[in-house]
């Protein structure tokens, strides 16, 4: 059966499938797809669904937009994310080796950076879209090497994509107007936004929590507040 869930990892239904492996492959066997990688990359609010409540038949429901951030704050948000409506550069933030890791390696923390891309630069990013990518690479499936990818400029999958809102938009460019503004404004742009995210196994039945840290940080090295935010999947 498909052991793949939302963000790769959700259900942990992976763990049982490398038990398997570990105790009936035989030496020299095949794990199929043998490779997956986790990806993310910055949003717009256009990715969201709060545009939608700025103008429902003239009305105006500011007040339902703010209600939906405060859920999304809390829990990673699954649904489709186009790709016109990524805002950055992507990054790699894990990969799992299929014929080789262990359960351990189904929890991870890692380092990232993601800088705008080109026709993207002064536009606001409002969080980061996760998604995953597996292989049926050439180390078994050396005639016919096979990606299966969930990214936003993929093909829609049922996986979609998922997304970690922030509180307040980042600004990526090259703009400085005011040196005193926060770094990540429009009045002070950063030139990256940099962190750290993990993906742990909850409390939860099957269920994953993602922690994000991040701020924005100018070319010059100086860096916006540190935020924290905790996402239940």
């Amino acid at each position: 059966s498909e052991w793949m869930g939302y963000g790769l990892l959700f259900e942990a239904m992976l763990d049982t499938v490398l038990e398997a492996r570990d105790r009936y492959l035989k030496p020299g066997g095949a794990v199929l797809p043998d490779i997956a990688t986790i990806h993310i990359a910055g949003f717009d609010r256009e990715a969201t669904s709060f545009p939608f409540w700025d103008n429902v038949y003239d009305f105006k429901m500011p007040e339902i937009s703010k209600q939906l951030l405060e859920g999304a704050m809390k829990t990673a948000v699954v649904t489709h994310v186009d790709g016109a409506r990524v805002t950055t550069e992507s990054a790699q933030v894990c990969e799992l080796d299929l014929a080789s890791c262990s359960i351990a390696d189904t929890e991870f923390t890692a380092e990232f950076s993601v800088c705008a891309k080109s026709e993207r630069k002064g536009h606001e990013t409002h969080g980061i879209v996760l998604w995953f990518d597996t292989e049926f690479s050439k180390r078994f499936c050396k005639e016919n090497p096979v990606m299966l990818s969930t990214s936003p400029y993929a093909l829609k999958t049922h996986w979609v994509q998922t997304m970690l809102h922030f509180p307040d938009p980042i600004v990526l460019g090259d703009e400085i107007t005011d040196l005193k503004a926060r770094i990540g404004s429009s009045a002070h742009q950063g030139a990256e936004i940099v962190g750290r995210i993990s993906m742990v196994k909850s409390k939860r039945p099957r269920a994953y929590d993602i922690s994000l840290e991040y701020r924005a940080k100018s070319s010059n090295g100086d860096v916006g507040p540190l935020r924290v935010a905790l996402y239940a999947l």
